[in-house]
C-alpha cells in the first residue's frame, strides 16, 4: 500500500513540475514582455499593501542558513570563538529595511558571480527522475537546459511565485569576506533574496543564446539586438550587504512560523510615514536600475553608429 502511495505522490510532483515548465515563455520577446518592469510598475506594487501586496510578502520572507553548505559561523568579538548558536534565519524585511535606512542603492553584478540556493551539489536535481520534462524551447541546447534545471528546478517550477515576478527588481546579496567565501559555490556573493528572479534571468539568457545560435532567419539588426540583450541581462542590479551586517541580523526564529504568525500585527506597525519613506527609497533603487538600462542602450547605440560610419 505504501509503495502505491509513494508512486502517486511522485506522479503528482511530476505533474506540478511539468505544469510549471509549460507556463514558461518560449521566446525572449515573450519573456521580456512578461517578466521585466520599470520604476513605475514597482511603485504601484508598493501601493497595494492593503490588498496583500509587497509588504505582506516581504514580512514573512526569510533566508535560512541551516542547510548543509549554507551555514554561517559567527566569530565572537569578545572570545574569538566560533558560535553557531542556532541563529538560522535572516528576515528579508530586516535586510531590506537596513538598506532603506542606510540608503543603499543597487550595484551591477555579473550573474555568474552569485551563488543562490540550488547551486550547491547536495541540492542539485537528478534529471533521471523527470527525464520526460522537455526543454521549453527547441533552440535551447539540451546540455544548457539540463544544467539550468539542475540548479533552478524549484524556482522555475513554482508558477505561483513566477506569475508575479519582475526580474528588474534588485535582489539582495552578501559579499564574501576577503579571506573566505560565505557560500558553498565559492562565489564572490551569497544571494539572500531573489533566487526566483535570478533563475528566470538565467532562463532568459538561455533563450537569447539559443535564438542567436540556431535561428537562421535573423538579420544583422536582430542579431545585434540579441547580443546587446545578452550583455544587458548578463549583469543584474543587487543591494549589497557586508558579512558583518548580515550576521548581526541572524535569529533563531523562523518567520514562517513565528513572524509570519504575527504578520497582521507587523504589517499594521508599518506606518504611513514608513510606507512613504520606503516608497521613496524604492523609487531611487528603481531609478538606478532604469538608468543602467538606458545608459547601456545608449552606449551600444553609439557603438553601432560608429561601426556604420566605418
Amino acid at each position: 500500500m505504501l509503495y502505491f502511495v509513494n508512486i502517486i505522490l511522485l506522479l503528482l510532483v511530476h505533474l506540478v513540475l511539468v505544469d510549471g515548465i509549460n507556463d514558461l515563455p518560449t521566446s525572449s520577446e515573450e519573456f521580456i514582455a512578461s517578466y521585466t518592469c520599470n520604476s513605475n510598475d514597482v511603485l504601484k506594487l508598493l501601493e497595494q499593501q492593503e490588498e496583500g501586496g509587497f509588504f505582506n510578502w516581504v514580512v514573512a520572507a526569510r533566508h535560512a542558513t541551516h542547510q548543509s553548505g549554507w551555514e554561517v559561523n559567527i566569530t565572537s568579538s569578545e572570545t574569538n570563538d566560533t558560535d553557531n548558536s542556532n541563529k538560522y534565519y535572516a528576515r528579508v524585511f530586516d535586510l531590506l529595511n537596513y538598506s532603506r535606512i542606510n540608503n543603499l542603492l543597487p550595484e551591477s553584478i555579473g550573474v555568474d558571480e552569485i551563488c543562490h540556493k540550488g547551486m550547491e551539489t547536495q541540492y542539485q536535481h537528478d534529471l533521471s527522475d523527470d527525464n520526460d520534462i522537455e526543454k521549453p524551447n527547441k533552440y535551447i541546447p539540451s546540455e544548457s537546459w539540463t544544467n539550468l534545471w539542475n540548479v533552478c528546478h524549484k524556482q522555475l517550477s513554482s508558477y505561483e511565485r513566477l506569475s508575479s515576478t519582475c526580474i528588474d527588481i534588485p535582489g539582495a546579496v552578501v559579499k564574501s569576506s576577503a579571506d573566505k567565501a560565505n557560500n558553498p559555490c565559492n562565489r564572490k556573493y551569497r544571494m539572500v533574496d531573489g533566487a526566483h528572479r535570478i533563475c528566470l534571468r538565467k532562463y532568459l539568457l538561455l533563450l537569447l543564446h539559443g535564438e542567436l545560435s540556431e535561428i537562421e532567419y535573423l538579420n544583422e539588426s536582430i542579431n545585434m539586438q540579441k547580443k546587446q540583450l545578452i550583455e544587458i541581462y548578463n549583469q543584474s542590479m543587487f543591494i549589497v550587504l557586508n558579512q558583518t551586517v548580515f550576521e548581526s541580523m541572524l535569529m533563531d526564529d523562523d518567520p514562517h512560523t513565528t513572524w509570519a504568525r504575527d504578520k497582521p500585527f507587523l504589517v499594521k506597525a508599518i506606518t504611513h510615514d514608513l510606507q512613504l519613506d520606503w516608497k521613496e527609497w524604492m523609487g531611487r533603487v528603481m531609478n538606478r536600475v532604469d538608468e543602467r538600462k538606458s545608459n547601456f542602450t545608449l552606449s551600444t547605440s553609439n557603438q553601432d553608429m560608429s561601426r556604420d560610419e566605418l
